[in-house]
């Protein structure tokens, strides 16, 4: 389908999330740092936050969003 402005920029929004929550995983688990792991714990829940926030209102619009970087299973997770 042929998507609008609005929708390619909520896409790219999503896919910048993706990024992120695969950067901050990473990050909490290679750090011992309980600080460190408190910050990119409470990052990561923005996160999600945001890629839920995305996703719904691609679906209002009748736009499934599709993962990129992370998987299908926890992209399905995130949205539960």
């Amino acid at each position: 389908p042929i998507w609008s402005t609005l929708e390619n920029a909520l896409a790219v929004g999503a896919f910048i999330e993706e990024y992120d929550i695969a950067d901050l995983r990473k990050l909490i688990a290679e750090t011992q740092n309980a600080d460190l792991k408190m910050v990119y714990t409470n990052l990561l829940k923005g996160s999600y936050n945001h890629i839920k926030a995305f996703s719904k209102v691609l679906a209002s619009r009748g736009v499934t969003y599709s993962p990129k970087i992370i998987s299908e299973q926890d992209f399905n997770e995130i949205l539960k």
